[in-house]
């Protein structure tokens, strides 16, 4: 996947990673079955998910994330270089898998970065 920064944070190497392109409009069908519409833009979409994070790695994580918006870097499988964008982010959240003295391990990480 490559290298994944927020607010200048760099993230730890996501287990998935989802890209997409995604239109923004008012689409609907006529009559005859065509797709007609108004096309205002497209906007990209990150899904990000990690399979397992030490307490330390997951709380360096929401840090970054904290404020809705941020600037995130990624590389960008259409021109292979990396780039930057003002993102949302939510959700955010993991589920607690393990604690064993004092440590704690963070399951299905997962964050969505939509851009502005």
């Amino acid at each position: 996947m490559g290298m994944l920064r927020v607010n200048d944070v760099v993230f730890p190497e996501p287990t998935g990673f989802a890209f997409a392109v995604e239109p923004i409009g008012r689409f609907e069908r006529n009559a005859n079955g065509g797709l007609v519409g108004d096309l205002i833009g497209e906007k990209t979409v990150i899904d990000c998910e990690w399979a397992m994070l030490m307490d330390g790695e997951f709380r360096k994580v929401l840090d970054a994330v904290r404020p809705h918006f941020a600037g995130v870097e990624y590389s960008d499988p259409h021109t292979g270089e990396v780039i930057r964008r003002e993102m949302f982010i939510s959700p955010r959240g993991g589920e607690l898998a393990l604690e064993s003295d004092g440590k704690r391990w963070w399951k299905g990480v997962k964050l969505r970065f939509t851009e502005r």
